[in-house]
């Protein structure tokens, strides 16, 4: 399932990687999710040049929504997502299937890829715990959805991407979709994601952070008093390294006085350890120095 705005041309290399996958491709659907550029025409081509590509138009909605709206046309038993600027390496599907079938009950398999840019390539994400443990994933997020492969029936359980969390749809869904199955960890990259030039705008760097956050709370919520509880040292932790995500990303949008606030809100979380009040500190030196400076201007 490939969901694509606005991307004529990466869209193509999207889906020649997917069918250099083709001994484990049954399908593949593009969800041109309200493209105004050329990407339409361009589709329109390949759909007829290409037996096992079908192609899905519908209004802008969102990458949640494309994705939803792809997931729930699917006719197979298992679902790869694929970002229209992303593409697979040679093999992505077949490392997947290793993985759950040495995983026992499981029906989500993600794996590490290549991230950064073409030029300095780099090998993502870093794990730093225990990836058995939902601590380690609301701290870190190891799943992305061109790097993953799941279970069309777990999918449906899922109820599907959360569409008003933009930016952040895949987040809550992987999360919530850990609490339902074992994951099978592919440690070799399977696709690179690599940055485009411009990145996110610093604008959507903060609502992204913003949802982020929202996702995880969202976790820790429904985990209380399941087996999957977070252990309340564990749980103050994961919110202060949010929140400070939160803090930055304000700060980097030029909003120096909503970093301070945010911090000041959460100050209780940020007492947990030492390296989450370093974190805090050093923020808000930043913003103070910021406002500084916009005074001085003034």
């Amino acid at each position: 399932v490939i969901p694509c705005y606005n991307r004529a041309q990466g869209v193509q290399a999207a889906v020649a990687s997917a069918l250099a996958n083709a001994e484990f491709v049954g399908e593949i659907l593009v969800v041109d999710d309200g493209s105004t550029d050329d990407t339409p025409q361009v589709l329109a081509r390949m759909e007829r040049e290409t037996t096992v590509l079908r192609v899905i138009r519908q209004p802008n909605r969102g990458v949640s929504a494309a994705r939803n709206s792809g997931c729930r046309a699917a006719q197979f038993e298992w679902i790869a997502l694929l970002d229209s600027d992303d593409t697979w390496l040679p093999g992505k599907l077949e490392a997947h299937w290793r993985a759950l079938e040495r995983t026992p009950f499981a029906r989500l398999s993600a794996s590490r890829y290549w991230g950064g840019t073409p030029d300095n390539p780099r090998i993502k994400p870093k794990v730093g715990g225990d990836l058995s443990r939902m601590e380690t994933h609301l701290l870190q997020h190891f799943i992305s959805p061109s790097a993953s492969l799941m279970a069309a029936s777990l999918y449906l359980e899922m109820g599907g991407f959360d569409e008003s969390l933009l930016n952040a749809g895949d987040t809550d869904f992987f999360l919530r979709a850990l609490l339902e199955s074992p994951l099978a960890i592919v440690w070799e990259p399977t696709a690179r994601l690599f940055k485009n030039k411009e990145g996110l705008s610093n604008t959507n760097r903060l609502r992204s952070a913003i949802n982020q956050r929202a996702a995880v709370e969202r976790i820790i919520s429904l985990t209380t008093g399941t087996p999957h509880t977070i252990d309340p040292r564990h749980e103050r932790s994961i919110l202060a390294r949010w929140s400070a995500r939160v803090a930055r990303a304000q700060l980097k949008s030029g909003n120096p006085a909503a970093a301070l606030e945010e911090l000041r809100a959460r100050a209780s979380l940020f007492r947990g350890s030492a390296l989450d009040r370093w974190r805090s500190w050093r923020i808000a030196r930043q913003a103070r120095t910021a406002l500084r400076k916009g005074e001085n201007r003034g």
